[in-house]
């Protein structure tokens, strides 16, 4: 109650309607299939930064550098340590992958 009290005057706007937890997929198991199959072929999509043609100088990048701020932006360095980051980041592109796939053929 009292950070209620003490933040009352940050917030301006009203509360947020919830999305359905509800799956998009008509058969899960559809998607969690072709994920498998992209998975098991070990297919990189392109235009995600993944493929060492989109390398600068064909090598994975190990640091990122974002921009963070609005009214003096500053750089700021992530660690992109290959062999932790490269992994997740390929799973989570086959992943969006399939799901824009999904997606464009209206198989949602």
């Amino acid at each position: 109650e009292h950070i209620k009290l003490q933040q009352w005057q940050h917030i301006h706007e009203g509360p947020i309607h919830v999305p359905s937890h509800q799956t998009p997929f008509t058969n899960p198991e559809d998607f969690f299939e072709a994920l498998q199959e992209v998975i098991t072929r070990d297919i990189i999509p392109d235009g995600f930064g993944l493929t060492p043609e989109e390398w600068e100088a064909g090598q994975y990048p190990i640091f990122e550098t974002i921009r963070v701020g609005r009214r003096q932006p500053n750089q700021l360095e992530v660690s992109l340590a290959g062999e932790t980051w490269y992994n997740w980041a390929c799973l989570w592109c086959q992943a969006l992958f399939c799901l824009t796939y999904f997606i464009e053929n209206g198989l949602l």
